[in-house]
């Protein structure tokens, strides 16, 4: 089922919509909340087998009720478990005051909690539903958590974090890896959240699929599998101008990087035929005109493929060969003279304005 939803994205709100028309189905709602509880203490067990205690941080709300499940889960296994509540615990009502029941430990206050070597801290305070700035007293404990470097597994989404928006309420936790259940929420892909949520992993709690895809709106996660419908197939026995010629424009010869992407992704997606185009006239053109040895290893290179591979100066063989061609097509003659360096005949390098003297004792040795 989650192969179907894999791509799908679903905000805070419209899975509040998908959770109680689960439960207008028929669907014991504690029945969901002990499956994301167990999901989330398998998760535990998995990633952290050598974890000497795991640390439960549960909130006020449903988040929290996954936590005490987690929790019951995890001391069942004969795992060290302890749980620290935000707020007072007794004050908890319906699925998530069934679930607090379930742990037979009662929790410490938040505040109360150090971390220490050797814990596993499960985020289960907010979740993705959270849509103001973290209490003071949750700020202090993520404070510490994040700072003494201790991994954790946080439950929908690291507490502090919008859901929505992907946006930090003031302070959030960096989680190394975030289980959530049935479909990702936007915060788990928008930055800066996207950064805090580790791993992602999504477990299927046995909520239809078809009450999750009749709530999501239009937000996906962007993947190739999303445009596969669109591209048509490609007949073999077409001509490759047949399927359009793409042309991108770019800057000079050293500034071709995101004209050569643009283009490769376009022969990719089908088109036939594609030109990276410079400023001053096709690539193809300026680099093969001065000489046709450059590709063997001559050392003569035009000034093109010598600027983008960092070297200033050109033989003046070279130049000249390049200038004549393209005063013949139509480029600019002096397009292609030095700005800085010294100019070079073959090996030897001259300074600048010299060449009249060097023309002079070519003609002497004549």
């Amino acid at each position: 089922m989650l192969q179907a939803l894999s791509n799908v994205l679903v905000t805070p709100a419209e899975m509040t919509a998908v959770d109680k028309d689960a439960a207008r189905s028929g669907i014991d709602s504690f029945s969901l909340m002990r499956s994301a509880g167990t999901a989330v203490s398998a998760a535990a067990l998995r990633l952290y087998p050598e974890a000497l205690r795991f640390v439960v941080l549960c909130g006020p709300g449903n988040n929290g009720g996954d936590g005490y499940i987690a929790a019951a889960a995890l001391a069942d296994t004969g795992a060290s478990v302890a749980v620290f509540a935000l707020g007072d615990a007794a004050m908890l009502k319906g699925d998530a005051a069934r679930a607090r029941d379930a742990f037979a430990l009662v929790p410490g206050p938040l505040d109360s909690y150090e971390p220490q070597s050797g814990d596993v801290v499960i985020d289960a305070l907010f979740g993705a539903g959270l849509a103001r700035d973290v209490p003071d007293e949750a700020r202090t404990v993520i404070e510490q958590v994040n700072a003494s470097g201790v991994p954790v597994l946080a439950v929908d989404l690291p507490s502090g974090i919008d859901g929505r928006t992907g946006e930090i309420r003031g302070l959030s936790f960096v989680a190394a890896h975030t289980v959530t259940f049935m479909a990702a929420k936007p915060g788990h892909l928008l930055m800066p959240g996207r950064a805090r949520c580790g791993t992602l992993e999504i477990f299927d709690i046995g909520i239809p699929a078809r009450l999750v895809a009749d709530r999501a709106g239009d937000l996906h996660v962007n993947t190739p599998a999303m445009w596969e419908q669109h591209l048509g197939a490609l007949d073999p026995a077409t001509h490759k101008y047949k399927r359009g010629h793409l042309a991108v424009l770019c800057g000079g010869p050293v500034s071709t990087g995101a004209a050569r992407l643009s283009a490769a992704a376009g022969l990719r997606a089908g088109a036939g035929a594609g030109d990276a185009c410079l400023s001053g006239g096709s690539a193809r053109r300026q680099c093969r005109a001065p000489h046709r040895r450059h590709a063997q290893g001559n050392q003569q290179r035009c000034r093109p493929c010598r600027l983008a591979q960092g070297q200033a100066p050109e033989c003046l063989r070279s130049r000249t060969r390049l200038r004549r061609r393209q005063k013949g097509a139509g480029f600019r003659a002096h397009a292609l003279r030095p700005r800085t360096g010294a100019r070079c005949r073959r090996d030897k390098f001259v300074p600048r304005g010299q060449e009249a003297t060097l023309r002079q004792d070519r003609g002497r040795r004549r």
